[in-house]
């Protein structure tokens, strides 16, 4: 028996639930990665600086020279040099407490680049992962804590123990 090849409707089958099915999935699954890889496009890289290292290998900022760390929340980007890494470094508090962190989001690798002072909570730009200030995650979707690197503040200079990267 010939089918009619007018009428387009079929009547399910297992291979057809199973196809729908299996398509349906795949886009379930793709969306997030997808929209991850979109959530990086038009976004514009902060600015960073480059960080001059002391004869002891310790990176040095002085406040003169990044005024932006003079108040609380105040935050710069310093790339290390020769070494690939950019550090995030923010003023904590009023007593000259400062976090240096490797600004490198541990979900997708976006600069964490602002500091709620409100929250005391350093935030990713792209999925909103947020970490304290010595780096643990508050909030994901990032797991993993970014390093911290110990710091030294006398009243002018910013020194970051970068010796061991």
């Amino acid at each position: 028996m010939e089918r009619d090849r007018t009428d387009r409707t079929e009547e399910p089958t297992r291979r057809n639930v199973l196809r729908l099915g299996g398509a349906g999935l795949a886009a379930a699954v793709s969306a997030p990665a997808l929209a991850s890889l979109l959530g990086h496009v038009g976004c514009t890289p902060p600015a960073t600086e480059s960080g001059e290292l002391d004869e002891e290998g310790w990176l040095v900022l002085a406040l003169a020279d990044h005024a932006e760390l003079e108040s609380v929340g105040g935050l710069v980007l310093v790339e290390v040099a020769d070494t690939g890494l950019t550090l995030v470094v923010v003023r904590v508090d009023d007593d000259g407490t400062y976090a240096a962190l490797d600004a490198a989001c541990t979900h997708a690798g976006c600069l964490v680049d602002s500091y709620d002072t409100d929250q005391g909570l350093l935030v990713c730009p792209c999925h909103a992962s947020t970490f304290l200030p010595d780096g643990d995650v508050v909030d994901g979707p990032a797991t993993v804590a970014l390093e911290s690197f110990d710091t030294e503040f006398d009243g002018e200079i910013l020194r970051v123990d970068v010796r061991d990267v």
